[in-house]
């Protein structure tokens, strides 16, 4: 009868209405994560290039002398990026995400700060462990730090650690 295709119709209709309400808030919330993920491995990125090239100069002689702080402020600033993007947009990271990204922050600065002292005190020795010990964490700790930070959904993330934990990788 009638009634029954204005009612099937009306149904159907407010069901696809609000299924398609929904399923548009998980595809705008995913490109938002999907888009701060990107920013901020980018901004890490950013830093840890900056770092890199600026604790590497002593070690090829390079006309730098003791207290040379050349490079310092561009590596602040990159730094600097990662916190604020981080600070404003750290909503749409998950915990592992979130804390990922505070450890690598932390370790950015802890590294720079040791290293800025060096030059400062113009210990060329204490200059070339600092950069050593930077190293070594830009090459290791950051890297992994680094593998975290992802944009999957949550189910992708939970499966994804149970096949870590059950298959070693």
């Amino acid at each position: 009868t009638m009634v029954d295709v204005v009612g099937g119709f009306v149904g159907g209709l407010l069901s696809g209405v609000v299924s398609g309400y929904f399923v548009a808030r998980t595809q705008v919330a995913y490109q938002l994560r999907t888009a701060t993920t990107n920013e901020v491995r980018k901004l890490a990125l950013e830093a840890q290039t900056t770092f890199s090239a600026w604790i590497s100069r002593p070690a090829y002689g390079g006309g730098r002398g003791p207290g040379d702080y050349h490079g310092v402020n561009a590596v602040g600033e990159k730094i600097d990026a990662l916190s604020a993007h981080f600070m404003v947009h750290d909503d749409w990271l998950d915990d592992t995400s979130q804390e990922s990204v505070e450890n690598i922050r932390d370790g950015l600065v802890k590294h720079l700060l040791a290293h800025e002292e060096a030059c400062f005190i113009g210990d060329r020795t204490e200059e070339h462990r600092t950069a050593k010990d930077a190293e070594e964490w830009l090459t290791r700790d950051f890297v992994r730090l680094l593998d975290n930070v992802q944009a999957l959904p949550w189910y992708r993330r939970m499966y994804r650690r149970m096949y870590r934990r059950m298959f070693g990788r």
